[in-house]
C-alpha cells in the first residue's frame, strides 16, 4: 500500500451520494483528538443542509484506557470520548459504537477487536481512520492489518486523517523509552544487525530526542564490523514552521554527531519526500546486494510524525512482500506514557489515502 494526498474535497466526495461511509477516531486527553471529528460532523451537516444526498455515516470510537485506571488524564480522556460520541450520536448521521480498550493490549488483539467492532456496522463504500491519537504500538497493529487485506476488503481505500498540534510543551513529563525494536520481527537492534556485511539506514527525527540518538548509539558501538550508509532526515512541517525550528534546535548536537560521522542529513517537507528517501535506500541495499555483499539490511526508524510512521509501515510492508528473504524492518522504541498533556490544541488537519500499489525499485 501507498500513503497519497488527500484534501477535504476527496472527503465531501466519500461524503456525498447514496451508501455507507465508516469513521473511526479515537479521542484522547489531546485537544486535538477531537479536531478531525468535529470538522467531518460540520461538513456533513454543511452538506445536508444544503439539500445534498449524504451518505450514513457511521462512527467506531475508540477509547485506549491505561492500567491502573483514575488519573487526571484518564478524566479527560474520558471527557474528550463522551464528547466525541455524544455528539455524533446527537448529530444522527448514523449508527455509533464506543469502544474501551484496554491498553497496553496485544497486537492480534487489537485486530480481533477491530475485526469485531467493523462487523458490527453495515459494509463500508469507504473508510475515514483519524489516527492522530491513536498510540504508536496500535497504529503499527492497525497499518499491518490494512497492508494485509485482514481487516478491510481490498476494494477499500481508506482515507486517513491526522491532526497537527499547535505546540508542545517545553517539557513534558515521560517515562524512560525501552531499546528500540523491530516492528514486523519484534528483534532489538542488535539482532537485526547480526551478521549483516552493509547496513542502509533511515532515522526521522522526532519531537524527542531520545528516539534517534538510541538507535544512532547502537550503530555507533558495532562501528567497523559492517559498511553503512546511514541517513538523518528532518521533516519540516511547513504549517508550523516555529515548532519545526524548535525541533530542529533540539536535535542540533545530534546533526552536528552526524555531519562528523560522515551521515547524510538530509530535509523533507512531505511523507511522499520522506517516502522518497526511503526508497533510495532501498534502492542502495538492492544494488549492494547484486553486487554480492550481502547480507544486506535495511532499517527505518520513522521517529518523526505519525503520518511518517503510517507511510513508512505501509511501504515497508510492501517492500517485505517484494522480497520476503530481506532483512528489513521498521524500528519501534517502546511506547512511552506521557504524564502531562503531550501537546497543546491543533493547527491542521492532513489527509491521506491508502492506495494498493507496490513501490518499484528505480530503473
Amino acid at each position: 500500500m501507498r500513503l497519497d494526498d488527500a484534501d477535504w474535497d476527496d472527503i465531501e466526495a466519500v461524503l456525498t451520494g447514496a451508501g455507507e461511509t465508516l469513521a473511526i477516531v479515537a479521542p484522547n486527553f489531546e485537544e486535538r483528538s477531537l479536531y478531525f471529528a468535529e470538522r467531518l460532523l460540520a461538513l456533513h451537516l454543511r452538506l445536508r443542509t444544503q439539500g445534498t444526498p449524504v451518505k450514513k455515516l457511521n462512527w467506531l470510537v475508540l477509547t485506549f484506557q491505561g492500567v491502573p485506571e483514575g488519573s487526571l488524564l484518564d478524566g479527560v480522556k474520558g471527557t474528550h470520548a463522551n464528547r466525541g460520541w455524544t455528539a455524533a450520536a446527537s448529530e444522527a448521521t448514523g449508527e455509533v459504537i464506543h469502544r474501551l480498550v484496554p491498553y497496553p493490549v496485544e497486537a492480534e488483539r487489537m485486530r480481533g477487536l477491530l475485526r469485531t467492532s467493523l462487523r458490527l456496522f453495515p459494509t463500508p463504500d469507504d473508510v475515514i481512520i483519524d489516527f492522530t491519537s491513536v498510540p504508536r504500538p496500535i497504529l503499527t497493529s492497525l497499518m499491518e492489518g490494512l497492508a494485509s487485506g485482514t481487516l478491510l476488503s481490498r476494494n477499500v481505500s481508506p482515507y486517513l486523517a491526522y491532526s497537527w498540534a499547535r505546540s508542545y510543551p517545553e517539557a513534558a513529563a515521560f517515562e524512560d523509552y525501552g531499546r528500540p525494536k523491530g516492528s514486523f520481527s519484534d528483534s532489538t537492534v542488535e539482532e537485526l544487525l547480526e551478521g549483516i556485511q552493509h547496513l542502509e539506514l533511515v532515522v526521522t527525527t522526532g519531537t524527542s530526542i531520545h528516539e534517534a540518538h538510541s538507535v544512532l548509539g547502537e550503530l555507533e558501538q558495532r562501528r567497523g564490523t559492517f559498511t553503512s550508509n546511514v541517513r538523518v532526515v528532518n521533516f519540516i512541517n511547513r504549517a508550523n514552521l516555529a515548532e519545526s525550528w524548535r525541533q530542529l534546535t533540539n536535535h542540533q548536537s545530534l546533526l552536528t554527531d552526524a555531519t562528523n560521522q560522515g551521515w547524510r542529513v538530509e530535509y523533507a517537507f512531505t511523507v511522499r519526500h520522506v517516502l522518497d528517501h526511503v526508497n533510495r535506500a532501498w534502492v542502495s541495499a538492492t544494488d549492494v546486494s547484486k553486487d554480492g555483499r550481502g547480507p544486506v539490511g535495511l532499517l527505518v526508524a520513522p521517529f518523526g510524525p505519525k503520518p511518517i510512521s503510517v507511510g513508512v509501515q505501509l511501504m515497508m510492508a510492501d517492500l517485505r512482500q517484494v522480497d520476503p528473504a530481506a532483512r528489513m524492518d521498521v524500528l519501534r522504541t517502546s511506547e512511552s506514557q506521557y504524564l502531562s498533556v503531550y501537546s497543546l490544541g491543533a493547527s491542521d488537519c492532513s489527509l491521506f489515502r491508502c492506495q494498493d500499489i507496490i513501490p518499484r525499485a528505480e530503473s
